[in-house]
């Protein structure tokens, strides 16, 4: 008999080794074969598939209960062997030999063929005896459980609750100190037992002076019973721990689910872990409050350890809202204790319910009295009283130590060599420090100079105003603090931290040479901080302008594509850009890559709201950063942009050269040999930018000009020396003109160089082509997405000039009927109007030129103002420097290009035209882009609501957040305005994860395309440059004396209105009124604009009356601003008093008796400042210039343009 063991080794490869078997079995058995083939039937139940070779496995085929139930290929090998054979399948079995149903179930229909055994029943007993196991199983786990959870939650509170029964080891050590009792205590005991009223408290006092040592002590008086005490740490992650294990709390949140795999405290911030621990404080207090009927007791000790930063300040904030809630409803009084006034500033302005007690130092006679104690007569009264009055104070620390030691003079003038040793090395001067130790040296500057403020004051003292005057900076009080250099008494009194380091800084201050050692060192300070300064704006401006070269080695592949590509890219790997020992590899093949890729508008606009978010979130970073910023000295500087223009002698043409890039790559190595020099200071002396047109050039002083008379006089040199350098690098029939705009541009026929026909896909203009916009990527990407957002191309129409050659009505005959792009029948269907100048590019407007002046003001506050102040002045000199009557070739009927560009990146949908109703977009918004401001943003007094009269449209979620997060309303709508337009040009790796810390790239993709006649530029992240505004709405000169006399008016425009604190507000609605009278034909000698006419606050006058180059203004004047001013204390003046129509030769050079003159101010600050003779003379003819411009005595730049084209076309 063969026989199947456990661990049979067959492998049933194949159908023939099965038959093997089947043979072996009938051979040895004497049954008949149809008994044998229905007994083969429970065999088959081992031989599985023969897709794959598997061990045979034993299985009892004779029971219905099979044991092995589910087929096992990998048997346990020890467990014992039975054997189980072939007789026993195929044995005699009554039952079935007799039952007719079971024979035919085995036999099958023809007898011959076995049928499967039937299924089990699923109401069998075995079944249901394994269903119910199941779920006897189950709710025993979730019974264990539900009352594991209840356990677990009794035991987290229970833990809690023992926390505050139960004092620490290391507290009850702490207060075993030697303690002094003193009028506090008693309140603080009281606090610390329970019985405080509904507060919290803050307890607050210099190091040393017994403010932890009261609270222990308060805390033996109860027993620990009720109360805990957890010291601070900077780290908020450390304090969380602190936190946790002074509460007995675990930061797990449990339940059935996490039996076997609890979650891991370190999981949640350090912040949610700190709210879950005071929530779990909050449940046991209610129940602790129930039982004793007081509250708990949460000391937080030592909190100045929190960092200033945000993440310090929203610790504070958590622990302080808790606190006030807390305090409410009685549960918990939170006691937190400082050594820095500048906490109690920081909790102060969300405080309702907080109570600060203050610590000071002994009295001298309880000082006297405490160590006479302590020292029990082994030195005099007069040796103790000279120590304790004249050497060491009455802080407390001092006073333990000198009763614990054996010699008090010796311990008392280790104490004083101790602090000396302190203060040197924190804020010790050094005369010729290096530029690493600068902020060091800045600090310690400062620092002395308080120091010395408080030793020549006569109590020793200062207010906090008076001593942030003297530093400069509010957060150097913060840090003097701090460092225990300092301290603010009750009174908001600054003084010396202790009598000893009194001691030290008198000593100091009046040594020998103190005031020469500490002059000197602040002379090196501004010395450094300017070097500084100037490197810092010098490496932003090339560091924009080796992003721009790149662009330009690509675009100039892309213009030389005939050359060999190997050879571009040599060239381009061999050059490298040097700034101060660095070395910048610029790579064209990598530029794009490193730039970044521009989205069309179909993908750009998906990320507006992405763009809106990261760039508030930046601006945010920057305001609090750096809104506290001062002392920045005056930087400002110019920019002038020029035109190339090749003229064409034989056919006596004047075109547009798009060879940009050529010129600029050599005016750049240019740079980068002054770079190299080693008095590079000296030869840096112009820097160079693309703009948006391929013909187009933006020279800026190599280093921004400062606030010295010296400056001022370089500025013609400096134009002068910028248009020499870009001529030098053209060809002999290419020059650099300052013209705004090009009369030809779009007219038929040839006017670049070289030729172009119109059919660029980007601006599918009818008049030019897209070679003449910047090959950068950025502006073809900006061109095509303000026509895809808008929904057609930009229409741009302009009055025209009816002379008597012109038709009425005229219609341009120029446009043409092509059809190769959608938007070609735009001009037939109504975009061209008629009388009108119809242009449909973006360069059109872009292209033009102009004269912008960026200042840096001291302050965040300054910026606001001059930002306010010159707004007003924005149409004036506009209407004075218009210089672009001509587009197209036709003469127009106004003389700036202000509109032209406006309309020319109007992306504005007809939703926000107005023109169909909202549903796709957001707003109704009334202008362009490109247009004047629509709200003052100052915090000066001066400005009344009244004067911001414009209904304006920003988004009011942002609006809120800002304000939410401490931007003032003006800023914050400022800002929400700007933020209604949708980001234009994407870079596809922008849209990567950036530290908004320290980046502003999504803010400044809306900012810097809000072009208005002000900007209001917040300061790069992580530089020192300070905050600036942008002065925009001049129109560019034909020669360097008319620019530099501008530029110069402006710069000491501004001078005077932060000298004198003039007013210029009028309401913002009349400004608008001013731009458009502004764009008028012949404004500056036709027309009127609206004016202030008293430009000085209240009770400000100047002295000795007005005195022009020319005129000498009696009191009449004096008499007449007198007489306002005291108008203004009696009777409340309307806004439409405060203003009238002024012409531009009234508001510049005066109006008699009722207005002095912008000239006459600007001269009268001159007169105060001392200049010497020669400088007024030149900036006198630069003032006397615009004065005639003013008056019209000189031709303004229209004219000019004018009178060219009548002398050359009408009379020829």
């Amino acid at each position: 008999m063969f026989h199947f063991n456990r661990v049979t080794k067959f492998q049933l490869h194949n159908l023939i080794l099965k038959e093997y078997y089947l043979t072996r079995l009938y051979s040895t058995n004497k049954k008949n074969s149809t008994t044998l083939v229905s007994r083969l039937d429970k065999l088959k139940f081992s031989l599985i598939n023969d897709k794959s070779p598997i061990l045979l496995q034993k299985r009892n085929l004779n029971q219905d209960t099979n044991a092995a139930g589910v087929w096992d290929p990998f048997p346990d090998p020890f467990q014992p062997i039975v054997e189980y054979s072939a007789e026993t399948a195929l044995g005699d079995d009554d039952d079935e030999k007799h039952d007719p149903k079971k024979k035919k179930r085995l036999m099958g229909k023809a007898g011959t063929h076995p049928l499967p055994p039937p299924r089990q029943s699923f109401m069998s007993p075995r079944v249901m005896d394994a269903v119910l196991t199941t779920v006897m199983g189950l709710a025993a786990v979730g019974l264990g459980g539900v009352f594991y959870q209840a356990w677990y939650e009794w035991n987290e509170k229970h833990k809690v609750m023992l926390a505050f029964t139960k004092p620490a080891p290391l507290l009850k050590s702490r207060t075993s100190d030697s303690f002094f009792a003193r009028e506090e205590q008693k309140k603080i005991a009281r606090i610390v037992a329970g019985h405080g009223t509904a507060k919290y408290y803050l307890i607050v006092g210099e190091r040393g002076t017994g403010k932890t040592q009261l609270i222990l002590n308060a805390m033996e008086k109860v027993g620990h019973y009720g109360v805990v005490f957890c010291d601070a740490h900077s780290d908020s992650e450390i304090f969380k721990t602190r936190l946790g294990k002074t509460l007995n709390y675990m930061y797990r949140e449990d339940y059935v689910g996490q039996l076997f795999a609890r979650e891991a405290p370190e999981r949640g911030s350090a912040l949610l872990d700190v709210e879950k621990a005071l929530n779990m404080v909050e449940t046991v207090a209610i129940k602790y409050s129930r039982r004793r009927g007081r509250p708990l007791v949460l000391i937080i000790n030592n909190i100045h350890s929190f960092k200033d930063d945000e993440e310090g300040e929203d610790l504070l904030e958590l622990l302080q809202q808790r606190a006030e809630s807390w305090a409410a409803s009685r549960l918990v009084t939170m006691i937190f204790n400082t050594d820095d006034y500048s906490v109690y500033e920081r909790m102060k302005r969300d405080a309702s319910r907080m109570d600060t007690i203050r610590i000071s130092e002994l009295s001298y006679d309880d000082a006297i009295r405490l160590l006479k104690e302590k020292r029990r007569g082994r030195e005099t009264d007069e040796e103790i009283e000279d120590i304790i009055r004249n050497r060491i104070g009455g802080r407390l620390s001092y006073v333990n130590r000198l009763g614990r030691e054996e010699n008090i003079n010796d311990t008392a003038s280790l104490l004083e060599s101790e602090e000396k040793s302190w203060i040197i090395s924190r804020i010790g001067l050094i005369p010729d420090f290096e530029e690493t130790a600068f902020d060091d040296q800045k600090y310690a500057s400062c620092a002395w100079k308080l120091i010395r403020a408080l030793v020549k004051s006569e109590e020793k003292k200062l207010p906090v105003n008076e001593c942030r005057i003297i530093t400069g900076n509010p957060k150097w009080i913060e840090m003097l603090d701090h460092d225990n250099i300092i301290m603010i008494d009750d009174h908001n009194n600054v003084k010396a931290d202790s009598k000893i380091l009194q001691n030290i800084f008198e000593v100091e201050v009046n040594s020998e040479g103190f005031d020469d050692l500490l002059s000197n060192v602040c002379e090196r300070v501004e010395e450094v901080d300017k070097e500084q300064r100037t490197r810092e704006l010098i490496w932003s401006r090339k560091n924009d302008q080796v992003q721009e070269t790149q662009f330009a080695f690509f675009s100039l592949k892309l213009f030389f594509k005939d050359l060999n590509s190997k050879v571009i890219n040599k060239a381009i790997l061999d050059f490298r850009y040097k700034k101060f020992g660095f070395v910048f590899l610029l790579n064209l093949t990598m530029g794009l890559l490193s730039l970044g890729t521009p989205l069309p508008w179909e993908e750009a606009k998906n990320y507006a709201d992405y763009i809106r978010q990261h760039g508030i979130k930046q601006f945010l970073w920057i305001y609090h950063k750096l809104k506290d910023k001062r002392k920045d000295c005056l930087l400002w500087g110019d920019e002038v942009e020029y035109m190339v223009i090749a003229f064409d002698e034989e056919n006596k043409n004047a075109k547009l050269s798009l060879r940009l890039y050529e010129i600029l790559n050599e005016l750049q190595k240019e740079e980068e040999a002054a770079l190299n020099n080693p008095d590079a200071d000296k030869m840096i002396k112009t820097s160079w930018k693309p703009e948006y047109g391929a013909y187009m050039l933006e020279g800026t002083p190599g280093v921004p000009y400062g606030g010295t008379l010296k400056d001022l006089l370089q500025v013609e040199s400096n134009m002068k020396f910028r248009r020499q350098l870009a001529a030098k690098y053209m060809k002999p029939n290419e020059v650099p003109i300052t013209i705004t705009s090009f009369p030809r541009l779009g007219c038929q026929g040839q006017f670049l160089e070289p030729h172009y026909e119109p059919k660029g896909e980007a601006s599918r203009s009818l008049f030019v082509p897209d070679e003449i916009i910047n090959p950068h990527a950025r502006f073809p990407t900006l061109t095509a997405n303000i026509r895809k957002r808008r929904g057609s191309k930009v229409a741009i129409n302009m009055p025209i000039f009816h002379d008597i050659k012109t038709p009425k009505p005229f219609i341009d005959p120029t446009i043409s009927n092509r059809n190769l792009f959608p938007e070609d029948r735009e001009a037939a269907e109504g975009m061209a109007l008629p009388d009108h100048i119809y242009m449909d590019a973006m360069v059109f407007g872009m292209g033009c030129c102009c004269l912008q002046i960026t200042f840096q003001a001291c302050n965040i506050e300054e910026a606001r103002r001059l930002y306010d102040q010159l707004a007003n002045m924005g149409p004036i000199m506009l209407a004075l420097t218009a210089a672009a009557p001509i587009y197209r070739g036709y003469l127009s009927d106004v003389d700036c290009r202000w509109n032209v560009i406006a309309d020319s990146v109007d992306d504005r949908t007809k939703e926000e035209r107005g023109l169909e109703p909202l549903k796709n977009n957001r707003f109704v918004i009334n202008k362009s882009r490109y247009d004047s401001i629509d709200c003052y943003i100052s915090t000066d007094k001066t400005l009344k609501p009244e004067y911001n009269d414009l209904d304006l449209v920003y988004d009011e979620e942002i609006c809120k957040n800002l304000m939410d997060n401490g931007i003032d309303e003006l800023l914050a709508r400022h800002v929400a305005h700007l933020f209604i337009r949708d980001p234009l040009v994407i870079f596809k790796e922008s849209l990567e994860d950036q530290n908004d810390e320290n980046v502003s790239d999504h803010f400044e993709n809306i900012q810097s395309t809000n072009w208005q006649t002000m900007r209001f530029k917040p300061p790069p992240p992580n530089s020192n440059i300070g905050w600036r505004v942008e002065f925009r709405s001049m129109e560019i000169q034909i020669t360097d004396f008319e620019n530099a006399a501008f530029a110069v008016f402006i710069v000491l425009l501004t001078r005077a209105i932060l000298s004198y604190g003039l007013n210029f507000y009028i309401p913002i609605s009349k400004v608008d009124e001013n731009m458009k009278i502004a764009h008028k034909r012949d404004a500056v000698l036709n027309e009127k604009f609206w004016f202030r006419k008293n430009v000085f606050e209240k009770n400000i006058i100047m002295h000795d009356g007005y005195k022009n180059v020319d005129n000498d203004y009696t009191s009449t004047q004096q008499q007449n601003a007198h007489n306002y001013n005291n108008s203004l204390d009696n009777i409340p003046n309307s806004i439409e008093d405060e203003y009238e129509q002024m012409s531009i030769d009234n508001i510049i050079n005066g109006d008699d008796d009722k207005f002095p003159g912008l000239i006459t101010l600007i001269n009268r600050y001159l007169e105060s400042i001392n200049i010497d003779i020669e400088s007024r003379c030149i900036l006198g003819k630069y003032l006397e210039f615009v004065k005639k411009k003013a008056k019209v005595l000189v031709y303004l730049q229209t004219k000019n343009i004018l009178e060219i084209i009548y002398r050359f076309y009408y009379k020829h």
